[in-house]
C-alpha cells in the first residue's frame, strides 16, 4: 500500500510539473539545445517550444481604449531547412491613427563546449517598411543560425483599432510543444466567438473582477482654459477566454489544397456591440449586405467608379467598333489590358486613383478593375466590381471588410453573369486567374445592394493530347504529338510558356521526358487568348520500347502515362481542391510494325465516382495494323468532398495501374 502511493504521488508531481512548465525569456535550457529532433514529428524541420498570447484591453481617461497583444515564441531549429522560421514579420495597421510596436527584444541561442551562447538582436537589424498606405511592416531574421538553435522573440502590439481582433492562430506548420493563449475583454465589449480548423481545440471562458485606474485632466471651469489631472477608478467584470495545450501537430499540406490557411485552427473574436456606461448600445455586428454598401461608399471605391473623363476621348473609337454588346466586352477588356499593367498589389481599394493609374500605366488591382467596370458601363453594358477574398487569402467566416482583398468586373447580360479580370494578360471572360477562383465573390451594384457569385468555373479546362507513333522491327519510334488546351489550362500554359523562347521549353520537355528528342516544335495561338493554345513536336526514340527476345513491351500511353497515385495518404483531413471542372483526354494511334502481332492489350475500362463527381475511360481498339487507344480523365467538380475520399483515392489507383499495363509485341 505504502509503495502504491508513493507511486501515485511521484505521478502526481510530475504531472504537475508538466502541466505547469513555465517559460521566462532568457530563461533557455541546455536540454532545449541539445534535443535534436522533435520527439512527436521526427520529420519536424523547426518547432515552436512555446508560444504566447496575451490580449487585453487598457483604457486612458485622455485616449479611451487601447487593445494590446503581447506575442512571446521561443523557436528550435533541428536543420537548415527550419531557418526560415527565424523570421518574423509584423504587419501593422494605419488610417489617420496607426498602430505602434514596442518592447521588442530577440536572442539567439546555441550551445558551444558545452556553455550557452547568446546572441542578441541589434536595433539595425530590424528593418521598417511602409508596405502600402494602410500597412507598415517590420522584420527581422535572427542572427546566427546553425542546425540545434533555439531563438525567442517578444513585443507588444498598441491598437487604436479596440473593436477589431486579429485571428488567434492554434496550429502552424510546425508543431507546437507548448500553447498558452489569453484573451481578456471588459464587460462593455460583446464579441462573437468562431472557431476554424480541423483540429479540436478546448476553449475556456471564465470571469475576473478588475479595476481600471486612470488619469485625465478636466478644465477648472467654464470661463478659465486652466485644466488640472485627476485621478479615477473603475470596477468592471472582465470575461476570459483560455486556451491552453501541448503537443500540438503540424498543419500538414496535401495536395490539391486552394489554400492551407482555410484549415488552421484559429481563434476569430467578432465584436457584437459596445455597451458603455452612460451610453447607447452601439452595434458593430455586419451583414454582408452592409459591409459591401460600406465599401461601396467609400472614396477610393465608388467614388473612383465615377471617374470618367480621364479615359473618355481614348475609349470612344473603342466603342465606335463595334454596339454587340459582347464584341464591346472582349474590346474594352483588350483596351484596359494594354493601357494599364498591374504592379503586383492585390486590394480592393484604390492606392494612387484610377487617374493617375491610367496616366502613368500601371496600378493596383482595384486600378485596374474599377477602371475596367467604370469603361464598361460608358459602354452602356451593365456592368459591377465584384469583391474577392483570394486563394492565399482565405475564406471568410463572418462579415468584415478584411474578408476581402481582391476586386474584378462582372457583366450582366440576357441574365447570365460574366466575370473579367483585367490584371491578367491572358486572361478572357469568364476564364479568370487561378488566384482569383476562390468560392464565392460579392457582386455590389451601383445602388450599393450586393449578392453572392460563385468564382468556380463552369466550363471545364481541357487539355487534349493526340499522338501518331510509327514503331519499326528494331522497336525504334517515331511519333508526332499536338496538345490543345483550352479554357484555364490555356491560361495555365500561357503564364508558363508565352514568355519563353522554344528552345528552352524543348529543353524541359526532354527532361520531363528523358526517352525522347524533340524536332520540329511549334506554338500555335501562343497570345492569342480568344483561341485554344496548340502545341505540336515530332519526336523520336530507343527506349520506349522494351524489346526481350521476339517480343515488344511498351505503356499504352508512353511518356503521358499517368504513373503516380496523387492520394497516397490513408487518411485525408482537407477536401480536395482542383481549382476547375477538368477534361483530361489522351489519343494515340499506333502502326504496328510488320512481322509483329498483339499478343497483350490492357482491358478497355469505364468507371465513375459517385454522384457523377468525374469519370474515366480507357478504350483499346484494333483496326489492321493500327491500334487506337483513347484515355479520359473528366472531373465534374472542382472541390472534391474528403468524405469521398476512399473512392477518388482507389479511382487513381485504377487509373495509374491502367497506364501501367503493358502492350505486348509479338514477333511473327
Amino acid at each position: 500500500m505504502k509503495k502504491i502511493l508513493i507511486t501515485t504521488l511521484v505521478v502526481i508531481l510530475v504531472t504537475n510539473k508538466l502541466i505547469a512548465q513555465n517559460f521566462y525569456f532568457g530563461d533557455v535550457s541546455k536540454e532545449e539545445l541539445r534535443e535534436q529532433y522533435y520527439p512527436n514529428d521526427s520529420t519536424a524541420n523547426a518547432a515552436y517550444l512555446y508560444k504566447e498570447r496575451k490580449i487585453y484591453y487598457m483604457y486612458d481617461g485622455e485616449r479611451g481604449w487601447t487593445l494590446v497583444t503581447e506575442v512571446y515564441e521561443r523557436i528550435k531549429l533541428y536543420d537548415k531547412e527550419g531557418f526560415d522560421y527565424a523570421t518574423e514579420v509584423i504587419s501593422l495597421f494605419k488610417d489617420g491613427s496607426s498602430e505602434k510596436m514596442t518592447s521588442l527584444k530577440a536572442n539567439t541561442y546555441n550551445l558551444e563546449n558545452n556553455k550557452i551562447v547568446k546572441e542578441k538582436l541589434a536595433k539595425n537589424q530590424v528593418f521598417k517598411e511602409n508596405k502600402t498606405k494602410n500597412t507598415i511592416v517590420y522584420k527581422f531574421t535572427m542572427p546566427n543560425l546553425k542546425k540545434g538553435t533555439v531563438v525567442e522573440w517578444k513585443y507588444k502590439i498598441f491598437s487604436p483599432y479596440y473593436s477589431y481582433i486579429d485571428e488567434i492562430e492554434l496550429q502552424h506548420k510546425i508543431p507546437i510543444k507548448q500553447l498558452n493563449i489569453k484573451v481578456k475583454i471588459p464587460e462593455y465589449f460583446k464579441f462573437k466567438r468562431h472557431l476554424k480548423g480541423y483540429l479540436p481545440v478546448h476553449v475556456v471562458q471564465s470571469m475576473n473582477n478588475r479595476t481600471i485606474q486612470f488619469s485625465y485632466r478636466r478644465q477648472v471651469n467654464s470661463r478659465s482654459i486652466k485644466t488640472v489631472r485627476e485621478s479615477n477608478k473603475v470596477d468592471l467584470r472582465e470575461l476570459i477566454y483560455t486556451v491552453t495545450d501541448k503537443n500540438i501537430p503540424a498543419l500538414v499540406e496535401e495536395d490539391y489544397i486552394s489554400n492551407i490557411e482555410n484549415y488552421r485552427a484559429a481563434l476569430s473574436l467578432e465584436l457584437s456591440y459596445t455597451e458603455f456606461p452612460g451610453s447607447r448600445v452601439k452595434n458593430y455586428s455586419s451583414t454582408w449586405e452592409s459591409v459591401c454598401n460600406k465599401i461601396n461608399k467609400s472614396t477610393i471605391f465608388g467614388l473612383e467608379l465615377a471617374k470618367k473623363t480621364y479615359f473618355k476621348e481614348d475609349l470612344s473609337p473603342i466603342l465606335a467598333m463595334s454596339s454587340d454588346k459582347l464584341k464591346r466586352i472582349n474590346f474594352i477588356l483588350k483596351f484596359v489590358k494594354s493601357k494599364v499593367k498591374w504592379n503586383g498589389i492585390y486590394g480592393k481599394y484604390t492606392d494612387v486613383g484610377v487617374k493617375k493609374a491610367y496616366k502613368e500605366g500601371v496600378g493596383n488591382i482595384a486600378e485596374i478593375n474599377l477602371m475596367l467596370v467604370a469603361m464598361l458601363r460608358e459602354g452602356g453594358i451593365n456592368a459591377n466590381p465584384v469583391l474577392v477574398s483570394t486563394r492565399n487569402h482565405g475564406v471568410p467566416l463572418f462579415p468584415t471588410s478584411k474578408g476581402f482583398n481582391y476586386v474584378i468586373a462582372a457583366v450582366e447580360i440576357n441574365e447570365k453573369i460574366i466575370l473579367l479580370d483585367a490584371s491578367e494578360e491572358y486572361s478572357m471572360p469568364n476564364v479568370l486567374p487561378y488566384r482569383t477562383i476562390n468560392w464565392r465573390g460579392r457582386l455590389v451594384k451601383e445602388d450599393g445592394t450586393s449578392l453572392w457569385v460563385d468564382l468556380i468555373p463552369a466550363k471545364h479546362a481541357v487539355d487534349n493530347i493526340n499522338m501518331n507513333i510509327s514503331i519499326d522491327g528494331e522497336g525504334y519510334v517515331d511519333g508526332m504529338q499536338r496538345s490543345s488546351h483550352i479554357n484555364m489550362e490555356a491560361l495555365s500554359y500561357r503564364k508558363k510558356y508565352a514568355k519563353i523562347k522554344d528552345e528552352a521549353i524543348i529543353e524541359k520537355r526532354e527532361n520531363e521526358n528523358e526517352a525522347i528528342e524533340i524536332a520540329d516544335f511549334k506554338i500555335i495561338n501562343k497570345t492569342e487568348v480568344y483561341k485554344p493554345v496548340t502545341e505540336m513536336f515530332k519526336f523520336s526514340s530507343e527506349d520506349l520500347i522494351e524489346t526481350v527476345g521476339d517480343r515488344m513491351y511498351f505503356k499504352p500511353l508512353f511518356f503521358n502515362s499517368q504513373t503516380k497515385n496523387p492520394f497516397k495518404l490513408d487518411k485525408r483531413e482537407y477536401p480536395i481542391d482542383f481549382g476547375t471542372p477538368f477534361i483530361d483526354k489522351k489519343m494515340v494511334r499506333i502502326t504496328i510494325p510488320e512481322g509483329y502481332i498483339i499478343e497483350s492489350i490492357p482491358e478497355s475500362i469505364a468507371i465513375g465516382l459517385p454522384n457523377n463527381f468525374g469519370i474515366y475511360i480507357f478504350n483499346v481498339k484494333m483496326q489492321g495494323n493500327k491500334m487506337m487507344i483513347l484515355s479520359k480523365l473528366q472531373m465534374n467538380t472542382a472541390v472534391y468532398p474528403v468524405l469521398n475520399y476512399d473512392e477518388i483515392k482507389e479511382f487513381y489507383k485504377i487509373i495509374v495501374n491502367k497506364n501501367l499495363e503493358q502492350i505486348v509485341l509479338k514477333k511473327v
